[in-house]
């Protein structure tokens, strides 16, 4: 079959017999062939040289004299020359024409020769189970420690679960504040109390409210020189624990007054003296925000100024089911405080036991490069927050306590959201749970 030739625009042009396209005829699209009458080759270079391949492919096959070799059903290999595919299937089943000549048939089906059974496979003898490698030890609860706290948990009235974490942090640390912040009716001012009493400590509460002044936390002094003293006063001077409660109900301004009692080792009291920070004195405020200004329920709360929510580590004090339970059964007369306080110093030595066992060693620099990630991710994603050189100091100090690493940074990022936390956590490498 020949290629069309004509003219398109004024050039001569030709069809290929295979792609079917129209190239200029030249050369250039069509190879040169001496016995093209025209000339030129039917198919264009690209064809030409997919055609010249299958011809050198069939000739490999077929080897030097055309032929191309079939085992036949005699089992003789034999070279027919093949002019129709479809005849190579057909000559697959018959004999050679030696075997033909000489009278051979191919066996017919029930003749041929049946494959040779595989043999059943022997069942394999099972492997002896080897024995599974012994689990390692869990590490024993450090039962002194436990014990020593145990003794200064209350045996004679009912407590909310956090109160040995609350007694934990004053007796590490005096120079570290509390910020307990829950709900209302959690017992929170109960257990500032129940804290002093444990550790011994008198208790001085302070109720702070918007009209507070200066006077009602540092005292003054009369026009006839005596003092008028205050709880707060006392506390720093002669040691105790002073509750700052309602914290958020307070002035911000005067509550920044607080800063220099917090962190130093001496505070101005009445007209000018100045007193020297008592080696017994702890500080717990009570409050139901985090300090950081009015939330959905408790609008008329104030803001706390941060660098007086930054000398605070945060404990949240939730509704604890069990003790609600116990207050109903001692006001309904079914049971008595004596009957129900064994149950909770149980649980409260079971909580301690696990916290043993849990405690973590930070190396000093791996903790400071933690909370300098963490400070820089504060920096970039929340305006306004900010992580101290005191996350490092308390959160040491807590960790030292028995505290995870993970419990001390979520103590001094207050106000944050569960999942905001976690995401710095895990940024910051401090999520080990």
């Amino acid at each position: 079959m020949r290629s069309r030739t004509f003219d398109r625009d004024g050039q001569r042009v030709r069809v290929c017999i295979d792609c079917r396209q129209e190239l200029p005829l030249q050369n250039d699209f069509f190879p040169l062939k001496k016995s093209d009458q025209y000339g030129y080759n039917i198919r264009c270079h690209q064809c030409w040289k997919k055609y010249v391949a299958a011809y050198k492919e069939r000739k490999m096959n077929e080897g030097e004299d055309g032929k191309t070799p079939i085992l036949c059903a005699c089992g003789h290999t034999f070279r027919y020359q093949i002019k129709r595919t479809s005849a190579v299937e057909w000559l697959k089943k018959q004999p050679c024409p030696s075997c033909r000549r000489s009278g051979f048939k191919p066996p017919t089906p029930q003749q041929a020769p049946q494959p040779t059974p595989i043999p059943e496979r022997q069942p394999q003898p099972e492997p002896e189970p080897q024995p599974e490698p012994e689990p390692e030890p869990e590490p024993e609860p450090d039962t002194e420690w436990v014990g020593a706290i145990m003794n200064l948990v209350p045996d004679d009235e009912l407590f909310h679960s956090i109160l040995p974490e609350i007694i934990l942090v004053l007796q590490v640390d005096p120079m570290i504040p509390i910020w307990l912040q829950g709900p209302p009716g959690t017992s929170k001012s109960t257990l500032a109390l129940q804290a002093a009493r444990a550790l011994g400590l008198p208790f001085h509460p302070v109720s702070c409210h918007e009209l507070m002044t200066r006077a009602d936390l540092f005292g003054y002094s009369d026009a006839m020189g005596v003092d008028h003293r205050t709880p707060l006063w006392e506390a720093y001077e002669h040691g105790g624990v002073v509750l700052l409660d309602e914290v958020d109900n307070g002035n911000p301004n005067l509550l920044a007054a607080l800063n220099s009692a917090l962190s130093n080792g001496h505070c101005v009291f009445g007209s000018g003296t100045t007193v020297q920070r008592h080696a017994e004195f702890r500080a717990i405020a009570t409050a139901n925000t985090a300090g950081l200004g009015p939330e959905h329920g408790f609008i008329g709360r104030n803001g706390v100024d941060l660098a007086t929510r930054d000398r605070f580590i945060t404990l949240m004090v939730k509704i604890d089911d069990d003790l609600e339970e116990a207050l109903a059964e001692i006001h309904l007369g079914t049971s008595t405080p004596e009957d129900l306080v064994g149950r909770f110093r149980k649980r409260a030595e079971k909580s301690l036991r696990a916290r043993s066992v849990r405690r973590e060693s930070w190396e000093p620099k791996k903790l400071t490069s933690a909370v300098r990630k963490m400070r820089a991710l504060v920096e970039t994603r929340f305006r306004g927050s900010f992580v101290s050189p005191r996350a490092t100091i308390h959160g040491s100090a807590l960790v030292a306590a028995g505290f995870t690493m993970r419990e001390a940074m979520e103590a001094k990022l207050p106000g944050m959201k569960k999942d905001e936390i976690e995401d710095l956590l895990k940024a910051a490498g401090v999520d080990q749970e």
